[in-house]
């Protein structure tokens, strides 16, 4: 045999002992950890928003029995939830929860996040026009009252807190009409 095949058949004896060393080593590693599926993930996120809307009425029910202690505990709990879930068009009420939970806790930056990326109801504008009004924000308190007379003509607090807002900001006039509108 010439010295090339020695060396050639050295090589290939060699690829093979590397190739059978690695088959080797994959076979002691662990399996890699399957990756969740969509479905799994949609469930979990299915079940963090049902425990969001649960403890969002249980903090509501606590905060209308003046139970304030429990209320601010039960709304701490929401927003965190609200903040590890990633929230979906479809689930944009569970954002209004959210909202609504900062708000009874005073974190008015917090609802007015929320709230704006919620819902168009009325209540919900409502509430953000609330959070505004409470972070002195008077002016995008009037906005969001302006949109609830534009979508409900009728929603009378929408002039009452409007009123209050423009007499914030010294437009005394303009909060005489919304008062007015309000005993019409």
């Amino acid at each position: 045999m010439s010295e090339f095949w020695l060396w050639f058949f050295a090589i290939i004896g060699i690829i093979s002992c590397v190739l059978a060393l690695l088959l080797i080593l994959a076979s002691l590693m662990p399996p890699e950890t399957e990756s969740p599926s969509d479905e799994k993930i949609a469930q979990k996120q299915k079940e963090a928003l049902d425990t969001i809307e649960i403890l969002g009425r249980q903090g509501d029910e606590k905060f209308a029995a003046r139970d304030w202690q429990a209320a601010i505990s039960i709304y701490k709990r929401v927003i965190e939830l609200c903040r590890n879930v990633e929230l979906k068009e479809v689930e944009k009420t569970s954002y209004d929860l959210c909202g609504i939970s900062a708000m009874h806790l005073g974190n008015f930056e917090v609802a007015i996040f929320y709230f704006s990326k919620g819902t168009k109801e009325d209540a919900y504008l409502y509430n953000r026009a609330i959070a505004h009004y409470s972070f002195d924000n008077y002016l995008e308190c009037i906005e969001d009252c302006i949109q609830v007379s534009r979508e409900n003509g009728s929603y009378a607090p929408s002039f009452w807190l409007r009123g209050l807002a423009r007499l914030e900001i010294g437009d005394r006039t303009m909060a005489i009409n919304d008062f007015k509108k309000l005993l019409s």
